[in-house]
């Protein structure tokens, strides 16, 4: 299944100043052994108490695709080889969006959604980016759930034509995967783009990040004979 393809700049919804502020307000779960952290919650804090409570019962487990660092390697490998034959610079790892990523895709495993927004504490990507401290000019997400390897993962994104925009983006320079087993419509697959603050933009990436970014793609529906694999 997929879902739209999610990117926000400097010209999107949130200012970079807003952005950096924002980090206080957010509540998440710490991605690393997809524990929660002391200074971060699991739930939304509005909500009424049995509520929140019925949510921890409902946890799924979120756990680790077998020999899962050599499927990412070969998800950044795939899509840097479809950017080189657009002529377009490879997306490097970042630490922080890795973590970003897999904290993220244990969200959706265990929170048993598949959304760019969690509807338990309502973070965004550009939130979670900032309650992270990857400071961004540019930010971007592709979901996806129900692929059983990285070969298919990636054709349903280049299939889709917001998820491909992102793959192709000439303004990311940055790239966090992960993919976590669980929940009923696992394997999820989160994908991370960023474009770091500390960076400057060329004169034409400059041009291309001044024009104004939807918060979402349009949709693209996926073949019929697949109906479990989903994309966001």
């Amino acid at each position: 299944m997929l879902l739209h393809g999610f990117q926000l700049g400097s010209t999107g919804i949130r200012s970079l100043s807003d952005r950096f502020f924002a980090a206080s307000a957010i509540l998440l779960l710490l991605a690393s052994g997809c524990q929660e952290d002391p200074r971060l919650h699991l739930s939304n804090p509005a909500l009424p108490p049995g509520e929140a409570a019925a949510r921890l019962l409902r946890l799924d487990r979120c756990d680790d695709l077998p020999a899962s660092d050599v499927v990412l390697q070969k998800v950044i490998e795939a899509v840097n080889a479809e950017r080189a034959r657009h002529g377009l610079a490879p997306l490097a790892p970042e630490p922080t969006l890795m973590q970003i990523a897999d904290f993220y895709a244990c969200r959706l495993a265990e929170g048993g959604f598949f959304a760019h927004i969690d509807p338990y504490d309502a973070s965004t990507v550009d939130s979670r980016a900032t309650s992270f401290g990857y400071a961004f000019l540019k930010i971007g997400e592709n979901l996806a759930a129900g692929q059983r390897s990285a070969e298919q993962v990636i054709r349903d994104w280049l299939a889709s034509p917001g998820h491909r925009a992102n793959l192709l983006d000439p303004v990311y320079s940055e790239i966090g995967v992960a993919v976590k087993l669980g929940g009923s419509q696992g394997p999820y697959w989160v994908m991370e783009f960023g474009r770091p603050f500390t960076t400057s933009l060329s004169a034409a990436d400059a041009a291309i990040e001044s024009k104004p970014i939807a918060s979402e793609t349009a949709a693209t529906s996926v073949p019929s004979s697949a109906p479990a694999i989903l994309v966001e």
